[in-house]
């Protein structure tokens, strides 16, 4: 592997656990599917550099990158209903929430048929890049009801997965284009994905710090002290 991916790597890693642990420790309840997501991430990273330092790069290796590619869009997406949800319970709106679980399946299925190709790598990188474009429609959405009603967290939370999304998007569309332009569409996909997991990470961590803050040391709830008061009587 070339330094620029090892660098990736370890950095995606360390990103990965700090969200995780932020999550573990106050966040989880709020965002139980960005935790899977992030974890399913972990996993496939681990595995992922143990597959390619055993046997490098084979068509063994490539079916599993695109499986692990394909199910990490899933969660993306079902953690943008979520947020979704979340948001328009805020603002006390109905929204047929049902209904965009139902777009996202037929857009999927319709992106997979219009994408197909007899190379495997190449569907996938096909329906990947058509993914990430009209899972930005969804992340939009979730823009849109949180300006009416901000929420600082949960617009970080929702950027950082936009951001993933938009690099997904240009990063594939890249490796399209040209065989030349993969290695540069690649750097795109590894950056913005970097950039996603901080700002997720930033979101949740800061939350983190100012409960810990709040909260008196030990649990225990601090009282005035009146001795100097009573020994002057």
């Amino acid at each position: 592997m070339h330094y620029f991916e090892w660098a990736v790597s370890a950095l995606s890693m360390l990103l990965q656990a700090l969200t995780l642990s932020a999550l573990i420790r106050g966040r989880f309840r709020s965002y139980p599917l960005v935790f899977l997501l992030i974890l399913t991430e972990l996993l496939g990273t681990v595995i992922g550099l143990a597959a390619t330092l055993d046997s490098g790069w084979t068509k063994q290796t490539a079916r599993y990158f695109w499986m692990m590619e394909a199910f990490e869009y899933a969660l993306i997406y079902a953690c943008l209903v979520q947020l979704l949800a979340q948001s328009v319970g805020e603002n006390q709106t109905k929204r047929p929430i049902a209904f965009v679980i139902l777009a996202g399946l037929v857009f999927a299925g319709l992106s997979a048929a219009q994408a197909y190709h007899p190379r495997t790598s190449y569907w996938m990188t096909q329906l990947v890049r058509n993914f990430s474009f009209g899972s930005m429609i969804l992340t939009l959405t979730i823009w849109t009801q949180l300006l009416r009603k901000p929420n600082k967290e949960r617009l970080l939370v929702t950027a950082g997965i936009g951001i993933q999304l938009a690099g997904g998007a240009i990063g594939h569309s890249l490796n399209l284009i040209s065989p030349k332009l993969v290695a540069l569409g690649n750097v795109v996909l590894s950056l913005v994905y970097l950039l996603s997991l901080y700002m997720i990470w930033k979101a949740l961590a800061v939350k983190e710090i100012r409960q810990v803050a709040t909260e008196p040391a030990g649990g225990v709830t601090s009282t005035p002290d009146h001795s100097n008061q009573l020994t002057s009587l």
